[in-house]
């Protein structure tokens, strides 16, 4: 009666004879009639890590597969246009805020590579002599970002009003928006005459 006992790390395969398997059970029971060579077959454990992105349209990710126990697993994210990355996660702990994140495997592990979506936010001063607007220009914000502006008018004017496609938002030279879709307001300024 053979037995075959794995060590940590390792699971059994099969007990084979001349390289050809004969048995995939653990105890192994034989007749001693003449001369064998049995072997007792092991591999390492594998598991496998399962990668996906936060949300679909956000990106895409590589790495994900089978692996042997110890194997150490390269994840990448790759934001789509229009996204931003901002973490991998396992469960709700965050494990990593780079896009290239190296994982050592012991056990089967799920990520979410997590993505935001982004907006251009145009802010500008009209007319451009009548003053200044902070922030100036177009750049990129996170979606939900609340963006405070402030409009500063130029020596002989003063400030009329805040308006996106023409229209007015707000009366205050200091006034907010939040980025929730590609935005372009205008600080509009008046010039005074004595």
């Amino acid at each position: 009666t053979l037995t075959a006992a794995p060590l940590s790390g390792y699971e059994f395969v099969n007990w084979s004879e001349g390289g050809v398997p004969i048995s995939s059970s653990l105890v192994l029971i034989v007749t001693v009639d003449n001369p064998r060579t049995l072997v007792a077959n092991f591999k390492l454990l594998s598991y496998t890590i399962t990668i996906n992105s936060n949300p679909i349209a956000g990106g895409s990710t590589s790495g994900s597969g089978s692996f042997s126990l110890g194997a150490t697993a390269l994840l990448n994210a790759t934001p789509a246009y229009g996204y931003h990355f901002v973490n991998w996660t396992e469960g709700a702990t965050i494990v990593s805020t780079s896009p290239g994140y190296i994982v050592t495997v012991d056990k089967d592990r799920t990520f979410s590579a997590n993505f935001i979506k982004q907006y251009v936010i145009t802010v500008m001063a009209f007319p451009s002599s009548g003053g200044t607007t902070t922030p100036n220009g177009a750049d990129v914000y996170d979606d939900g970002t609340v963006l405070p502006l402030t409009a500063s008018p130029a020596a002989g004017y003063k400030f009329v009003n805040w308006t996106e496609l023409g229209i007015e938002v707000s009366k205050s030279q200091i006034f907010s928006v939040i980025a929730n879709n590609d935005r372009t307001l205008h600080a509009n300024f008046v010039q005074q005459f004595n």
